[in-house]
Protein backbone atom coordinates (compact mmCIF):
# COMPACT_ATOMS: atom_id res chain seq x y z
CA UNK A 1 0.00 0.00 0.00
CA UNK A 2 1.84 3.45 -1.01
CA UNK A 3 1.37 6.03 1.79
CA UNK A 4 0.66 9.73 0.97
CA UNK A 5 0.89 12.71 3.00
CA UNK A 6 -1.82 15.38 2.14
CA UNK A 7 -2.39 19.12 3.53
CA UNK A 8 -5.50 20.20 4.63
CA UNK A 9 -5.47 24.35 4.17
CA UNK A 10 -8.39 25.39 5.11
CA UNK A 11 -8.70 29.67 5.08
CA UNK A 12 -12.06 31.46 5.50
CA UNK A 13 -14.50 28.40 5.39
CA UNK A 14 -12.81 26.68 2.21
CA UNK A 15 -10.39 23.73 1.58
CA UNK A 16 -7.11 24.54 -1.12
CA UNK A 17 -7.61 21.51 -3.36
CA UNK A 18 -5.21 21.02 -6.74
CA UNK A 19 -5.71 19.40 -10.05
CA UNK A 20 -3.69 16.60 -11.36
CA UNK A 21 -4.85 15.17 -14.20
CA UNK A 22 -8.96 15.36 -14.23
CA UNK A 23 -8.90 14.57 -10.15
CA UNK A 24 -9.55 17.51 -7.47
CA UNK A 25 -7.13 16.52 -4.49
CA UNK A 26 -5.40 17.77 -1.38
CA UNK A 27 -1.82 19.21 -2.21
CA UNK A 28 0.61 16.66 -0.88
CA UNK A 29 2.71 13.71 -2.22
CA UNK A 30 4.65 10.62 -1.93
CA UNK A 31 8.02 10.75 0.50
CA UNK A 32 10.75 10.17 -0.58
CA UNK A 33 12.83 7.79 1.45
CA UNK A 34 13.66 9.03 4.95
CA UNK A 35 11.85 11.90 4.94
CA UNK A 36 9.76 12.79 7.43
CA UNK A 37 5.94 13.86 6.81
CA UNK A 38 6.60 17.43 7.69
CA UNK A 39 9.26 17.78 4.58
CA UNK A 40 7.49 15.68 2.38
CA UNK A 41 4.45 18.46 2.87
CA UNK A 42 6.97 21.18 2.30
CA UNK A 43 8.56 19.64 -0.85
CA UNK A 44 5.69 18.55 -2.17
CA UNK A 45 3.48 21.96 -1.50
CA UNK A 46 6.92 24.18 -2.95
CA UNK A 47 6.46 22.11 -6.30
CA UNK A 48 3.15 21.76 -6.71
CA UNK A 49 2.42 25.21 -6.09
CA UNK A 50 5.39 27.38 -7.73
CA UNK A 51 7.66 28.09 -4.44
CA UNK A 52 4.50 28.27 -2.35
CA UNK A 53 5.84 27.47 1.21
CA UNK A 54 3.89 25.78 4.35
CA UNK A 55 4.36 27.23 7.82
CA UNK A 56 6.03 24.03 9.04
CA UNK A 57 4.77 25.39 12.48
CA UNK A 58 0.87 25.33 11.87
CA UNK A 59 1.30 21.38 10.83
CA UNK A 60 -0.85 19.44 13.00
CA UNK A 61 -1.62 15.78 12.18
CA UNK A 62 -5.75 15.23 11.20
CA UNK A 63 -6.57 11.56 10.65
CA UNK A 64 -5.52 8.59 8.20
CA UNK A 65 -7.41 7.66 5.60
CA UNK A 66 -7.06 4.26 3.24
CA UNK A 67 -8.87 4.18 -0.37
CA UNK A 68 -7.79 4.00 -3.82
CA UNK A 69 -5.78 6.56 -5.43
CA UNK A 70 -7.89 8.87 -7.90
CA UNK A 71 -5.06 8.04 -10.75
CA UNK A 72 -3.64 5.17 -10.28
CA UNK A 73 -6.56 2.94 -8.65
CA UNK A 74 -4.22 1.54 -6.37
CA UNK A 75 -4.53 1.17 -2.56
CA UNK A 76 -3.03 4.15 -0.69
CA UNK A 77 -2.49 5.38 2.91
CA UNK A 78 -3.12 9.02 3.08
CA UNK A 79 -1.96 10.52 6.39
CA UNK A 80 -3.78 13.95 6.68
CA UNK A 81 -2.28 17.46 8.24
CA UNK A 82 -4.10 20.59 8.89
CA UNK A 83 -1.31 23.06 7.37
CA UNK A 84 -1.17 27.17 6.78
CA UNK A 85 0.08 28.79 4.20
CA UNK A 86 2.83 31.61 4.25
CA UNK A 87 1.71 34.70 2.43
CA UNK A 88 -0.17 33.50 -0.73
CA UNK A 89 -0.54 30.53 -3.18
CA UNK A 90 1.35 30.91 -6.35
CA UNK A 91 0.04 28.89 -9.51
CA UNK A 92 0.49 25.49 -10.44
CA UNK A 93 3.65 23.75 -11.61
CA UNK A 94 4.63 20.45 -12.94
CA UNK A 95 2.13 17.75 -12.77
CA UNK A 96 -0.78 20.19 -11.40
CA UNK A 97 -2.80 21.92 -14.00
CA UNK A 98 -4.69 24.30 -11.67
CA UNK A 99 -6.03 25.27 -7.58
CA UNK A 100 -8.71 26.22 -6.57
CA UNK A 101 -10.41 27.50 -2.83
CA UNK A 102 -13.94 25.69 -2.37
CA UNK A 103 -16.10 25.22 0.14
CA UNK A 104 -17.59 21.74 1.43
CA UNK A 105 -20.73 22.05 -0.98
CA UNK A 106 -18.35 22.74 -4.13
CA UNK A 107 -16.34 20.28 -3.29
CA UNK A 108 -18.95 17.16 -3.43
CA UNK A 109 -18.81 17.22 -7.14
CA UNK A 110 -15.50 17.31 -7.49
CA UNK A 111 -13.16 15.32 -5.49
CA UNK A 112 -12.14 11.54 -6.11
CA UNK A 113 -13.19 8.86 -3.39
CA UNK A 114 -10.44 9.38 -0.86
CA UNK A 115 -10.94 13.00 -1.30
CA UNK A 116 -14.53 12.92 -0.60
CA UNK A 117 -13.67 10.85 2.91
CA UNK A 118 -11.44 13.54 3.95
CA UNK A 119 -13.36 16.15 2.78
CA UNK A 120 -16.74 14.77 4.58
CA UNK A 121 -14.38 13.89 8.12
CA UNK A 122 -13.26 17.65 7.75
CA UNK A 123 -16.92 18.80 7.81
CA UNK A 124 -18.34 16.44 10.02
CA UNK A 125 -15.56 17.93 12.51
CA UNK A 126 -16.18 21.36 11.63
CA UNK A 127 -13.43 22.34 9.55
CA UNK A 128 -15.48 23.30 6.62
Amino acid sequence: MNKVINAAVIKEGKILLVKKNTSWILPGGKPLARESDEDCLEREVCEELSGTRIDRESLRFYEMFEGISPNRKRKMRVDVYSADIIEKVNGPSGEISDFGWFDFLETRKIGSEITAKILQSLHRDRYL
